[in-house]
C-alpha cells in the first residue's frame, strides 16, 4: 500500500480547512441580506473564542516568603462571592496573601456544565490583582507543597465531601490535616462565641486573637457572613463610614464580574434595550427553593408573595406607577427559569411599560458567545452573572428580598454611589394597601 507523505498530509488538511471555512461562511451569508452584514458578523464572532484569553491574570509578585490563606468556599454562587470578599479582608488582617480559589456551580446546575468554575470566570481577577496581592491557584503546590497541615474554621458546618475532593484536585493538593484552629484562646470566649459561626471578622484584633498559626499555608474553611452584608449596607448608608468598613467596600468595588460579562451587558443594553433608561427587577420566590428558607415574619411575607401571584394585575399597576414616577418606560425581569411564566403574566398587564425576561437575554447571550464552548458549557452560571450585571448597570434596581443574588447587587451599587434601589416587597405591600419596612438582607443561613 502506497504511503502518503507528510507534505501531502499537510496539503490535504489545509484543503479540508479551506473547504470547511468556505462552507461555514456560506451558511452565515445565507442568514443576512448582504455581504457587509455577514462579514461584520464573522469578524465580531471570530474574536469571541478569545474573549477570556487574558482573564487568568494574577499578581506577579514573588510570594515565596509570604504566609498564604486558601479559602474553601461554601454554598451557592453568591454566598461564595460574599465569602471570597470576606476572605480577602481576613487574609490582609492576618498578614497573609490570598489564593484565588475554585468556585462551584449552584447545586442544581452541576449536571449542566463543569463541577468547578475558574475564579476568573466569576470575577475580574485582572482588576482585582491590580489592587490586591492575589495568588494564582496554579501556584499553590509551588508555594505550599501538595499537603497543607492546618485549616482555620469559620464555625460553619457543611457536609459536602464532593466539594473537598474537587477543591483538592483543582489546586493539586493531596490532603490537609484534620486539625483546625478556630478558637485557640478558648478562655477568652463566651459559650455563645464557641458554638456560633464567625460574625465579627471586621475586628482585626479579634481575628488575630483566634486565628494564630505559624504555618506558611492554611486552608480557611467555609467563610460566609463573617462580615454581615447587612452591617456593610448600614455603613454604606451612614454619613461617616468606619475605616475598616471602607476596606471591605473597596474590596467589593474591586471584585467585579468578568470583563467579558460586563461588555456583553452593555451590548444588551444598547442593542436590545436600545440604550434607553431602564429598570431591572429581580424576582425569586419560587416554592421549591426560596419558600423553604426560615426568615423573620415569614408568614406575612409568604402571604404578600402569594397575593401578588394570585392578583398580578394589581401588583403590575403599582409597579408600573413606580417605574413611570422614575421616568422609566422599559424594565428587565431577572429571575430563575421557574418564575418566567409569572413575570410574563405580570408584564402583560402593563399599559405603558415594555418588559423583557430571561428568555430574551438567554437568546442574546447564546448568539454573542456562539463561538465560545467553554462559556456555553457553563451557560446557566454565566447567564446568571450576565443577569446580575444587567441589574447592576440598570438606572433603577428593584431587589428580591432575602436573596444573596440581589443583596450582592445592592451592595455593589451602593459601593459605587448608585442609590436608586428599592425592594419588591415594598411595592407588593403598597399594591394591597400595606407597608413593608423591614430589611431584605439575609442575616443568617438556616
Amino acid at each position: 500500500m502506497k504511503r502518503i507523505t507528510l507534505q501531502k498530509k499537510i496539503l490535504y488538511i489545509s484543503l479540508l480547512l479551506i473547504i470547511c471555512t468556505i462552507s461555514y461562511q456560506g451558511r452565515i451569508l445565507n442568514k443576512f441580506s448582504n455581504v457587509q452584514q455577514a462579514k461584520k458578523y464573522i469578524e465580531e464572532n471570530s474574536k469571541t473564542c478569545d474573549i477570556c484569553s487574558d482573564c487568568a491574570i494574577f499578581s506577579v509578585k514573588n510570594f515565596t516568603n509570604e504566609k498564604i490563606l486558601v479559602p474553601l468556599l461554601v454554598w451557592g454562587p453568591n454566598n461564595q462571592i460574599q465569602g471570597f470578599r470576606e476572605s480577602i479582608y481576613i487574609a490582609n488582617a492576618l498578614g497573609r496573601k490570598l489564593v484565588a480559589p475554585p468556585f462551584f456551580p449552584n447545586w442544581n446546575h452541576v449536571a449542566d456544565g463543569s463541577p468547578v468554575i475558574h475564579p476568573w470566570n466569576r470575577i475580574d481577577t485582572q482588576l482585582l490583582s491590580n489592587n490586591y496581592d492575589i495568588v494564582s491557584p496554579q501556584k499553590i503546590v509551588e508555594l505550599c507543597g501538595s499537603s497543607i497541615s492546618q485549616k482555620f474554621s469559620s464555625g460553619i458546618i457543611n457536609h459536602n465531601p464532593n466539594r473537598y475532593t474537587i477543591f483538592k484536585k483543582y489546586l493539586g493538593l493531596d490532603t490537609w490535616s484534620n486539625a483546625f484552629s478556630r478558637f485557640p484562646a478558648i478562655e477568652t470566649l463566651s459559650p455563645e462565641e464557641e458554638n456560633s459561626p464567625l460574625s465579627n471578622a471586621i475586628d482585626k484584633n479579634y481575628l488575630n486573637s483566634i486565628y494564630k498559626s505559624d504555618e506558611k499555608c492554611v486552608v480557611f474553611e467555609y467563610p460566609w457572613n463573617s462580615i454581615p452584608a447587612y452591617d456593610i449596607f448600614v455603613q454604606l448608608k451612614s454619613q461617616e463610614m468606619n475605616e475598616e468598613y471602607k476596606k471591605i467596600v473597596d474590596i467589593i468595588k474591586n471584585t467585579k464580574r468578568p470583563a467579558y460579562i460586563r461588555r456583553a451587558a452593555q451590548k444588551f443594553k444598547n442593542e436590545i434595550l436600545a440604550g434607553r433608561k431602564f429598570a431591572a427587577m429581580h424576582w425569586r420566590y419560587d416554592v421549591k427553593d426560596w419558600m423553604k428558607m426560615k426568615i423573620n415574619n415569614s408568614e406575612r411575607i409568604h402571604s404578600l408573595i402569594e397575593r401578588a401571584e394570585i392578583d398580578p394585575k394589581t401588583f403590575a399597576s403599582s409597579l408600573e406607577s413606580q417605574l413611570l414616577k422614575e421616568n422609566i418606560s422599559v424594565v428587565y425581569f431577572a429571575s430563575p427559569p421557574a418564575e418566567i411564566e409569572f413575570l410574563n403574566n405580570l408584564g402583560s398587564h402593563f399599559q405603558k411599560i415594555e418588559f423583557f425576561t430571561g428568555s430574551s437575554l438567554e437568546d442574546f447571550f447564546k448568539r454573542k458567545f456562539n463561538f465560545c464552548p467553554d462559556i456555553l458549557r457553563d451557560s446557566v452560571e454565566n447567564i446568571s452573572l450576565f443577569e446580575q450585571e444587567i441589574c447592576f448597570i440598570s438606572d433603577f434596581f428593584i431587589e428580591s428580598c432575602f436573596s444573596s443574588w440581589s443583596s450582592n447587587i445592592v451592595l455593589e451599587r451602593y459601593a459605587e454611589g448608585i442609590k436608586a434601589n428599592l425592594n419588591n416587597l415594598e411595592i407588593v405591600a403598597e399594591s394591597f394597601g400595606e407597608n413593608y419596612e423591614d430589611s431584605c438582607f439575609v442575616q443568617s443561613f438556616l
